[in-house]
This record gives structure tokens, C-alpha cells and sequence, in this order.
């Protein structure tokens, strides 16, 4: 019976050590699927967070580039950080909550296809736009300079026609008057007994000049160079200002016209000398000529 109670003991026992064996393979096993789970999580924790670092990268690029849509990335990123930060902020992770956020983070990356798609278009466009302009402003320069050499062209057609407009006269002649009897004029050489200067000379055929009336100005210089009887003033070319002593009209129609002017001056202020007679038509000087005066002889 000792024998047998013996042997009983030393089943239990070795059942016990069995169990106990087994027990700890099962303890260890259950310990190291848990490590191997706990470290897949913290894997997949650590892949969302890259993932979500990476997206607000692009968008960071994206933004950069301030185009129409920078406001609309902006807060698209800004809700990309608030997902990372919470992730990054998970002190108890499991599947069913990183299921959660990995669906959340599909839902962005949509979105991100999207608002990139819109963004590479926009520009797209924009670098199209940009090309189109930048050959607007070529051809704006371009035009500028054909305008330019066109202005320059035309201005220096419209000197030639303003100095081609202006009226040539031949030589201009002048005689000293005197008044006789009956207002008649006759021809004399005595200071002292002239009343008038005629002034003749034709202005020469210029089909460009303009038709109508003309106006042509007389200046009568005395020896000493003063203006006999001065009638006013012109502005002649330089902006010089010219006191004249009379003036007249003609009607000018582009062909050659003869002048004939009889200018009166006062006989008590004549000197004996030489007088110089200015011609100006249209505030340009056109010709000239003199007539000396001397002491009457036998009463001429």
C-alpha cells in the first residue's frame, strides 16, 4: 500500500510540473504576442504620423507658391496638424482607434487629390498666362517701337512741310514817293520830300502751302537802325519779338502772286541815308531790300 501511495504522489507531481510547464508556455506566449501587438500599433501609429508630416510638407510647398487658392490649402493643412497632433498625443493605442484615424486620413488624401489637381491647374494657367503676357508685352514693345519710328517719321515729314509751306518770294525792290498834286505818287531820291516806300515783289508757286489770306508785315529801318513809325509787334521765328512798321494782306491760292505795298511815313523825320525794308509773310522773314535818300537836287 506504501508503494502504491508513492506512486500516486509521484504522478500528481508530475502532473503538476506539467501543468506548470504548460501554464508557462502559455504566460510567455501570451506575453509576447502582446509585445509584438503593442509594437505593430506603435508602427502603425508612427506610419500615420509620417504620412500626415509628409501631406502638410506638400502643402507647405503648395502654399508657397500664393496662388488664388492659399487661403483653402491653408486650412486644409491646418486640420492635417490637428489629426497629427492627436495621434501624436494617444497615450492608448488599439486597432479600432487607429482604424478610426487611418479613415480619417483616406478621407484627407482625397481631399488632397482634389485641391492639388485644382492647384497644378491653376498653374498650369497661370504659366500660360504668364507666356501669353510675356508676348503681349514683346509685341507691345514691339508696336512701341514701330509707333515710335512712325512718330519720328511723321514728325520729320511734317518739318519738311512745315518748312516747304513756308512762302518764297523773289527779289524784293523798293522806291521813295512823293506826293504830288492831285494824291498822285511820284518817284524821288530827296530825304526831305519822301512820303512813301513802295514795296513790290512776287511770291514764287508752292502747291503744298496752304490757300487764303496772308499776312505780311514791312520793316522800315532809317540809317541809325530804329523802326520808322512802328505799328506793332510780330513774334518771328527763334520767339524773337520784331516791331514792324506796317502791314498787309493777299490772298495766296498756290500760285505765283505779285506785291505791290505803299508804305507811308512821315517826311519830318525822314534823314538823309540809307533805309532798309524788312519783308516778313506769316512771321517768317522772306527778303529784304534798301533805298538811300540824299539831299534834294533841283527840286527832285
Amino acid at each position: 500500500m506504501e508503494d502504491n501511495k508513492n506512486s500516486q504522489n509521484k504522478t500528481i507531481i508530475w502532473v503538476l510540473a506539467a501543468l506548470l510547464i504548460l501554464l508557462a508556455a502559455y504566460t510567455f506566449y501570451n506575453h509576447t504576442s502582446h509585445v509584438e501587438k503593442e509594437e505593430n500599433l506603435t508602427s502603425e501609429k508612427a506610419s500615420i504620423q509620417n504620412e500626415l508630416n509628409e501631406m502638410i510638407a506638400k502643402y507647405d510647398t503648395a502654399i508657397a507658391e500664393n496662388t488664388t487658392m492659399t487661403e483653402e490649402l491653408k486650412a486644409e493643412r491646418e486640420k492635417i496638424i490637428q489629426l497629427r497632433d492627436s495621434v501624436s498625443n494617444l497615450s492608448n493605442v488599439n486597432r479600432s482607434i487607429l482604424a478610426r484615424y487611418k479613415g480619417r486620413l483616406a478621407d484627407m488624401e482625397a481631399k488632397n487629390k482634389r485641391l492639388f489637381f485644382l492647384t497644378d491647374s491653376l498653374k498650369g494657367a497661370n504659366q500660360v498666362l504668364s507666356l501669353e503676357v510675356v508676348t503681349a508685352n514683346k509685341k507691345i514693345e514691339e508696336q512701341t517701337v514701330v509707333n515710335t519710328d512712325l512718330t519720328n517719321k511723321n514728325t520729320e515729314l511734317s518739318n519738311v512741310v512745315s518748312v516747304g509751306s513756308v512762302l518764297i518770294v523773289n527779289e524784293v525792290k523798293a522806291s521813295a514817293m512823293k506826293l504830288r498834286s492831285g494824291d498822285k505818287l511820284s518817284e524821288t531820291s530827296s530825304f526831305n520830300k519822301t512820303d512813301a516806300f513802295r514795296v513790290s515783289f512776287k511770291i514764287a508757286e508752292n502747291r503744298i502751302a496752304s490757300k487764303g489770306n496772308r499776312n505780311i508785315y514791312y520793316v522800315v529801318k532809317n540809317p541809325a537802325g530804329s523802326v520808322v513809325k512802328s505799328a506793332g509787334t510780330i513774334t518771328v521765328e527763334n520767339n524773337q519779338a520784331v516791331a514792324y512798321t506796317d502791314k498787309t494782306t493777299a490772298n495766296y491760292d498756290n500760285k505765283a502772286l505779285e506785291v505791290i505795298a505803299v508804305i507811308n511815313v512821315d517826311k519830318t523825320t525822314m534823314v538823309q541815308g540809307t533805309y532798309t525794308i524788312d519783308v516778313y509773310i506769316d512771321n517768317y522773314y522772306v527778303g529784304t531790300t534798301t533805298v538811300t535818300l540824299k539831299n534834294s537836287f533841283l527840286g527832285l
